[in-house]
C-alpha cells in the first residue's frame, strides 16, 4: 500500500468514526442559560392552566412571576359569574388561604365549613388594579319549580351538592323555608319545610319516567294529613 492510499484510508476511518459518535451521542438535556437568564429553548416557562368546577373558573397560575391565580375563562352558569368575577381578575386569597396553584385552591375549598353561606375572596380587580375583598355567595340556584302549593326555589352548595335549601312561595303569599336531600342517583329527594301557616312538613318526591324535571310524591302535614305533591321544573 503506497503512502497516498494509506493516508486516504486513515482519513476515511477517522471520518466514519466521528459520524458514528455524533449519531449516537446523548442529547443535551440541560441547555445553557442565555444572556436573559432563561434557556435556549423557545419558552422558558409555560404557566399551567386548569379549570375549577367548584367556582366555574379557568385559572392560570403565575409560576412565581405573579402572585395569585389569574382568571382566564368564566363559566356563565357558575358561582364566579353569579358573584361578579371577571376575566383578568387575579384571586389572591380564598377566605384566609393564600392561593398560587391548584393545590392551594383545593385546600382552601376543602376547609370551608358546609354550613357557611358565603366566604371572602381577596383579588386584584382588573378594572382598577386595586386589591379588593368581596363576599362570595356559596349558594348556587339549581332550579325554580312549580308545585301544587306554589313556586319552589331550591339551591345547593358545591361542598355538599346533595343538600338543597330554598323557599316555597305559596299562592297566598306565605313563605316556607325548605331543606332537602337529593338522592345520589338524582332519582328524587326527601325534605321538610318550616315557618309556614299551612303546616306543610315532610315531603318525599320521585322522578317520573326518568324525567328529572318532573317529580311526584307526597307531603305529610304536621297534623299527619297526607297530600299528593307534584313538582315541575320551570327553568
Amino acid at each position: 500500500m503506497n503512502k497516498i492510499t494509506f493516508a486516504i484510508s486513515t482519513f476515511l476511518v477517522m471520518w466514519i468514526a466521528q459520524c458514528v459518535n455524533a449519531q449516537f451521542a446523548p442529547a443535551n438535556l440541560n441547555p445553557s442559560p442565555n444572556s436573559q437568564g432563561g434557556t435556549n429553548s423557545a419558552a422558558a416557562y409555560i404557566s399551567p392552566t386548569f379549570f375549577d368546577p367548584w367556582s366555574g373558573l379557568e385559572l392560570e397560575a403565575g409560576g412565581g412571576f405573579q402572585a395569585g391565580l389569574e382568571i382566564v375563562k368564566v363559566d356563565p352558569a357558575g358561582l364566579a359569574m353569579r358573584n361578579g368575577l371577571e376575566i383578568g381578575d387575579v384571586i389572591l386569597k380564598v377566605d384566609q388561604f393564600t392561593v398560587s396553584n391548584q393545590g392551594d385552591l383545593s385546600a382552601a375549598i376543602a376547609s370551608i365549613p358546609p354550613q357557611l353561606e358565603c366566604i371572602e375572596i381577596e383579588l386584584i380587580n382588573i378594572r382598577n388594579g386595586k386589591v379588593e375583598r368581596h363576599q362570595f355567595n356559596l349558594r348556587t340556584l339549581c332550579g325554580n319549580y312549580q308545585t301544587n302549593f306554589g313556586r319552589l326555589e331550591l339551591a345547593h352548595k358545591p361542598m355538599n351538592p346533595g343538600h338543597l335549601t330554598g323557599q316555597l312561595f305559596f299562592y297566598s303569599g306565605d313563605v316556607a323555608t325548605v331543606s332537602a336531600e337529593m338522592n345520589q342517583d338524582h332519582s328524587g329527594m326527601n325534605g321538610s319545610t318550616r315557618n309556614s301557616r299551612y303546616g306543610v312538613s315532610n315531603f318525599r318526591l320521585s322522578v317520573v319516567g326518568g324525567n328529572k324535571n318532573c317529580m311526584e310524591g307526597i307531603v305529610t302535614t304536621q297534623k299527619g294529613q297526607v297530600i299528593p305533591f307534584s313538582v315541575f321544573k320551570r327553568n
